[in-house]
Order: structure tokens, then sequence, then C-alpha cells
């Protein structure tokens, strides 16, 4: 497992910070929200294999986008790593198309249509049921069953 972890992040190193124009460039600022040991992990390795200087602006993902959209004639950033694909999508006017060879490595769907964002990874979301409170042949089975009315307004104690 920490052999494939290691390799992802080769793959997202590369997928986030191999765009036109970084070959060129002294230092590359990157926005981001993930853990610290994360982004020292993948801007380390970014820099011993480039030499080029990864400065790292840690901020949450909503303050990242504010900055992104007043930075939109002037960015101060090349590289935002951060959001959920929802986020990504609603604020990819303010991001550049740019299709990386080694985004061919995800799996579909981890990169935009017009390449406007690339994922670097996949949040697992399970439904969590206590059984002491709903029978089995009522548990909710898929993210749509939860729209059911039956479980309009009720709590983690199966209250109303």
């Amino acid at each position: 497992m920490h052999t494939q972890m290691i390799r992802y992040l080769a793959v997202l190193s590369v997928v986030f910070f191999a765009f036109t124009g970084v070959a060129a460039a002294a230092e590359v600022v990157l926005y981001s929200s993930n853990p610290s040991e994360l982004l020292d992990l993948v801007s380390q390795g970014f820099e011993a294999k480039t030499g080029i200087k990864v400065s790292v602006v840690r901020l949450g993902t909503g303050e990242a986008m504010k900055r992104i959209a007043a930075e939109k004639d002037n960015p101060l950033c090349d590289v935002f790593w951060s959001g959920d694909a929802a986020v990504l999508e609603n604020a990819k006017e303010n991001f550049q198309s740019y299709r990386s060879p080694e985004a061919q490595a995800l799996p579909a769907g981890y990169v935009e249509k017009d390449a406007r964002w690339t994922a670097s990874n996949a949040h697992v979301m399970i439904i969590i049921v206590n059984k002491s409170l709903v029978n089995a042949n009522e548990m909710p089975k898929t993210w749509q069953d939860l729209f059911d009315s039956k479980w309009k307004g009720k709590n983690r104690h199966g209250e109303p």
C-alpha cells in the first residue's frame, strides 16, 4: 500500500507541476489546503527532480477559491491543489486547460473534459446504519435511497 501511494504521489506531482512554462520558471507557487506533510513530500520531490523551488501557500479551499477569483487577471499562483470536483467545476473558468501526458495513468473521470482540473484522489464515502434503529429491510442501499421522505428530519437518535 505504501509503495502504491508513493507511485500515486509521483504521478500527481508530475500532473500538477508539469505544465507549460514551469520548466523555465525558477519558482512555482502552489495554493493548497492539503496536510503539510503531504505538501512537503510532493514539493520536495518536485524540487529534487526539477531544481525548481516550490513556494507553498497553505490556506483553506474556500479562501483559495476567493483568492484565485480575485487574481484572475493577474494570477499569483501557478498551481492549485485542493478542493473537490464540485468546487473545481464551479470555478473552472479561473483555470487554464492542461493535458498532462502522465494523466493518462489516472482512472477515467479524474480529468475534467476540457482539462481545466485533474483530480488527485477520491474520497470514500459510505452509508452507516444503526441496526438498532433501522430494520434490515428498510436500510438505504444507495445514496438516492437517502432522499426518501422517510429519512427527512431524522437525527442520529432516529428521532424526528
